[in-house]
């Protein structure tokens, strides 16, 4: 069995320089959201020798399909640059003929980034190099190849920390694009994401200052004093009211007899 899947693999290696084609341009997007995971896209710009080589690949990519193996053994060039064959999933693959653009969609097991530290206000995230570059570079030296671009397109309310990185990295609000000139030595791509409910944060974190002081139960017999004074004070208030509204009655009546007296 093993035997007849080299046989195979052979086959379709042989298949893939069978067909006049070169790959001219590559380009590498990761899309990071904000848990920190990755959708990985990967566009390989195609140049066929004739009309025929076109045919021919359209029919490979078909047989190919949304496996990796296959294509591996087609042609090693074609191959996930993030992740590996064992356990990355292949959401899609596409052909697009009248461009000649081959491209792949998948996701990996590992997060591409992961949290850092965190505040009442924001949290910072810090990328995972060892997923980002692990086919891109060697040691800690990060090597794009010639004609490859990579795009990596953090959460739209990510705060890119642009102070660490290569002057030669290019940078778009939440967007890093690197090419061949931006090779650099290791470097740490940072963010922060803001937290939507900061307020609630921080009332969070007063109420648990008043906890841990005591002053809560100062507030809370100050609060029960404060309503015991205003049912006596409201006691009060109410008895002022019935006497005012009784001895003005008593006067109200008295001028109406005195009237009376007087027409008589």
């Amino acid at each position: 069995m093993k035997k007849a899947i080299l046989i195979f693999a052979m086959l379709l290696f042989c298949a893939s320089f069978s067909i006049g084609y070169q790959i001219t341009k590559k380009e590498l997007t990761v899309h990071v959201n904000e848990n920190g995971a990755g959708l990985f896209n990967e566009k390989y710009f195609l140049k066929f020798s004739d009309k025929q080589d076109s045919s021919s690949f359209d029919l490979a990519w078909k047989d190919n399909g949304n496996q990796w193996s296959k294509w591996a053994a087609f042609n090693p060039e074609i191959a996930p640059h993030f992740g590996n064959i064992e356990t990355n999933y292949l959401t899609g693959v596409n052909y697009d003929n009248k461009n000649k653009i081959l491209e792949f969609n998948y996701t990996i097991d590992s997060p591409v980034s992961k949290v850092s530290s965190e505040d009442s206000r924001a949290i910072l995230w810090i990328a995972n190099n060892s997923i980002l570059f692990q086919n891109l570079g060697y040691g800690t030296v990060i090597a794009i190849p010639e004609k490859t671009t990579l795009t990596i397109i953090l959460p739209a309310n990510a705060e890119l920390k642009t102070k660490d990185l290569p002057p030669a990295i290019q940078t778009a609000k939440n967007i890093l694009t690197l090419t061949k000139s931006t090779n650099s030595s290791n470097f740490t791509i940072q963010y922060t994401i803001p937290k939507p409910i900061a307020q609630i944060t921080v009332f969070s974190e007063f109420f648990d200052w008043l906890k841990l002081t005591g002053l809560i139960y100062a507030i809370i017999a100050m609060l029960i004093a404060l309503g015991i004074v205003g049912i006596v004070k409201r006691k009060e208030i109410v008895d002022k009211i019935e006497n005012y509204i009784v001895s003005h009655s008593e006067i109200s009546r008295k001028e109406e007899f005195e009237e009376i007296d007087i027409e008589d």
